[in-house]
């Protein structure tokens, strides 16, 4: 089975916005290649994201977590929110989850084991190359000065794994 490129974007866009896909195989979202681990079950992946805006020495601080990621099989991994300064990654069996903060968005790639980027997106973009976060309110309004109180921003992003 192979996945159409040029049907995808649409299909996963609609995914994210509605409910997560529980079963890629029954979408017709999976796809095989023996180039890639035995291990990995190919199909749409999910991380949760939580964006944190903090004061520090210097004034506004961006920070990031990985909190938890869905493989496509539907096992789900839950780590502690340890905040990352602009970046935070997560090492996962199937690949390599990157996110770094620039300003108001976040900035995803996911690598898979050894074969280069499969997905790519921004957080604040309706299009990403494989990837669309559903992103929630800020709990507050941006900090305009120091001291303030934290902010935090969540997302629930999908992507081709």
């Amino acid at each position: 089975m192979h996945i159409n490129l040029l049907a995808f974007p649409a299909t996963l866009m609609g995914a994210a916005v509605a409910t997560p896909i529980q079963d890629p195989a029954a979408a017709g979202l999976t796809t095989n290649s023996t180039a890639l681990s035995e291990r990995m079950i190919h199909g749409i992946c999910g991380a949760h994201i939580i964006s944190k805006d903090m004061c520090g020495d210097s004034g506004v601080e961006y920070w990031v977590t990985i909190r938890s990621f869905e493989y496509a099989d539907g096992t789900k991994w839950v780590k502690h929110p340890v905040f990352g300064h602009n970046t935070c990654d997560w090492d996962t069996d199937t690949g390599y989850l990157l996110a770094t903060r620039a300003g108001e968005r976040v900035k995803f790639e996911f690598y898979t084991d050894g074969h280069g980027i499969a997905s790519s997106w921004n957080s604040n973009d309706a299009e990403g190359h494989f990837g669309h976060c559903g992103v929630g309110d800020w709990t507050t309004g941006p900090i305009d000065g120091c001291p303030a109180a934290d902010r935090y921003q969540g997302m629930d992003c999908q992507f081709i794994c």
